[in-house]
């Protein structure tokens, strides 16, 4: 099913939102809401849709345009989302469609963003933070990802190299309460004895911290393999 797809959770429950036409919708709201108006606050159409708002309204058009998505789904002409969604699911494959309920996501944050702040992003930028998304939730924690440094290190420094990127994504997605999972328990002792430590890594160690404080709540913890 497309709510059960390998990717966020919150993603997953918004899928599953869109393929039951349960987005707060301007149309959708005057369905339930006498008097409410349901034209599209972007662009002024008579009713605005889910379809309308996900694949038909021209930003959101072009995000999917700009992420590749075949033509022949842009330009038919849908009723409701589930129909388009089950069409996309015939032709992508399962990590293709992940990344594309990824893209809605994304789209539909920005369509928020517009009726909350009164703008909203280029399509670009939204394409943008969409694929950087796709890149690192192949699993519902934000892990699994890889990279590479061109110098020989022993692996608790690569260990730390990796802990740092990690806060740099988290930092990214302006995520205040975050736990992060490692099987190095030096790393975490590390951390967790900071102040004490006055070793080169220690001293690492001290100026990645100051990285964690933009987060409101922040907590490293050993855990075996098998659970990352």
């Amino acid at each position: 099913a497309l709510w059960k797809l390998n990717t966020l959770p919150k993603i997953c429950v918004f899928t599953w939102r869109v393929g039951h036409e349960l987005l707060p919708t301007n149309a959708k709201i005057a369905s339930i809401r006498q008097g409410f108006r349901q034209d599209c606050p972007r662009c002024g159409v008579d009713k605005e849709t889910l379809i309308h708002a996900l694949k038909d309204y021209s930003t959101a058009r072009a995000i999917l345009s700009i992420g590749g998505l075949d033509n022949k789904l842009l330009i038919k002409d849908y009723y409701c989302c589930i129909d388009w969604m089950e069409d996309v699911m015939r032709i992508l494959d399962k990590k293709a469609t992940a990344d594309f309920v990824t893209t809605l996501w994304n789209s539909w944050n920005n369509r928020n963003k517009f009726i909350f702040r009164g703008k909203e992003d280029d399509a670009h930028v939204v394409w943008e933070r969409a694929k950087t998304l796709s890149m690192i939730s192949d699993s519902f924690t934000i892990g699994y990802g890889g990279g590479f440094k061109d110098e020989v290190v022993t692996a608790e420094w690569a260990e730390l190299y990796a802990f740092e990127e990690s806060l740099k994504i988290a930092c990214s997605f302006n995520i205040t309460t975050v736990v992060f999972e490692t099987e190095s328990a030096s790393l975490v002792n590390r951390v967790k004895n900071r102040g004490t430590d006055v070793t080169i890594m220690g001293v690492r160690v001290n100026e990645i911290h100051k990285a964690m404080e933009k987060f409101k709540s922040m907590s490293i913890c050993w855990a075996n393999r098998c659970c990352n």
